[in-house]
């Protein structure tokens, strides 16, 4: 019995505008090797209320996960990498953060820092405020 073969997709699908550049729906992400330090770059940021207390550098700050987009809102990154961000579509606003969660408690554990992840899970607690808030049209 012979094994079914299928085609190779088409390199110009949905998810991909060229084989060298993956996109869905905001474009491909950049892997930063070793982490790249980020900075606060919109401190008025409601997403950021209660997520970095005074004089902190936070072991999340180093981001390895960023959006290389200069026309969102680049709340934390670098120009153009985005770490935390925000853009309207439509009606509403979509959030990117570049950073697990999962991974940040592995490498806050192997580093003895577990309480500096703190402030991104306020974060994602701001972020889901925020669009809990916002009222969905129609209503």
């Amino acid at each position: 019995m012979q094994s079914a073969s299928f085609p190779e997709p088409p390199v110009e699908s949905f998810m991909f505008r060229s084989p060298l550049a993956p996109a869905f729906l905001f474009g491909s992400t950049s892997f930063e090797e070793g982490g790249k330090k980020a900075l606060v770059l919109l401190p008025e940021s409601p997403l950021l209320k209660d997520a970095i207390p005074d004089g902190q550098d936070p072991l999340w700050m180093t981001g390895t996960v960023f959006l290389p987009r200069n026309d969102w809102e680049n709340v934390i990154g670098y120009d153009p990498g985005i770490l935390v961000g925000q853009t309207q579509l439509g009606k509403g606003t979509v959030y990117f953060m570049g950073s697990e969660l999962f991974r940040l408690l592995k490498m806050a554990k192997e580093e003895n820092r577990l309480d500096e992840v703190q402030g991104w899970v306020q974060i994602l607690k701001n972020l889901i405020r925020q669009a809990a808030s916002t009222k969905s049209p129609g209503a």
